[in-house]
């Protein structure tokens, strides 16, 4: 099974390589079935040995054309799945950074999970961080007074 590890280490340099070797060799292929498709057998032949060169030219064109539209469909799909890939590690290091942003992070099998932060470790149960213990009374602190939005009847200017 495919971890996240394993695709944020996926290099796409390495299949944009196959994908430019194969549309070459696509573009070869294809360039070579034109000429030999251009090549008819000699044109006042005819007998036997002519019919099995017309046959054998024909058969030989089809498996060209075969042979191309299967590299065609290879390399096409070789450049989608590098573009592909590259969106998936985009997706990827954005969940990251989110998860980062909320505490949490993205584990090597894909779940979420709660990172504690630097406060929380340091944290004891007498620590001001306990709502429990500390009350702004019990803390000696003065409570902070907010401004009543009933109380306030300003009329607009």
């Amino acid at each position: 099974m495919v971890s996240v590890p394993d695709v944020k280490r996926w290099n796409t340099g390495q299949l944009d390589e196959i994908f430019q070797t194969a549309q070459q060799r696509l573009q070869a292929l294809t360039h070579s079935g034109g000429d030999f498709g251009k090549v008819a057998p000699v044109a006042d032949w005819s007998g036997p040995a002519a019919d099995n060169a017309n046959s054998a030219h024909r058969d030989l064109m089809v498996r060209v054309d075969k042979l191309a539209s299967g590299a065609s469909i290879v390399s096409k799909s070789i450049g989608q799945a590098a573009d592909a890939i590259t969106g998936v590690q985009h997706a990827i290091a954005g969940a990251e950074e989110l998860a980062r942003k909320h505490r949490y992070q993205i584990t090597d099998n894909g779940t979420a999970t709660i990172r504690p932060s630097l406060s929380m470790k340091k944290c004891t149960p007498s620590c001001a961080h306990s709502s429990a213990r500390s009350s702004p009374a019990s803390s000696g602190a003065r409570p902070t007074k907010f401004p009543d939005p009933a109380a306030e009847t300003s009329s607009p200017p």
